[in-house]
């Protein structure tokens, strides 16, 4: 479930979001929830001061408490 929000909340902002896709990977305890997006929107993900990534990431482990979820961006 946390990667479809995720997934939702990152098409919203981007300008291409059909190049937007959200890999899961799971290692050990924790849980990777990578963002793939254009290069031309990756700042929009990111945010100033990274303010837009510690957001997704506050909601992310906000909807899991039980579990370790890890979500970094990628180009």
């Amino acid at each position: 479930m946390p990667k479809s929000v995720v997934e939702y909340i990152v098409k919203a902002l981007v300008a291409k979001p059909d190049k937007v896709f959200v890999t899961e990977k799971k290692e050990d305890t924790k849980i990777l929830l990578e963002i793939h997006v254009d290069e031309g929107d990756l700042g929009k993900v990111i945010g100033k001061s990274g303010n837009t990534i510690r957001a997704i990431r506050s909601i992310v482990s906000l909807m899991s408490p039980d579990r370790n979820f890890f979500v970094d961006v990628a180009k």
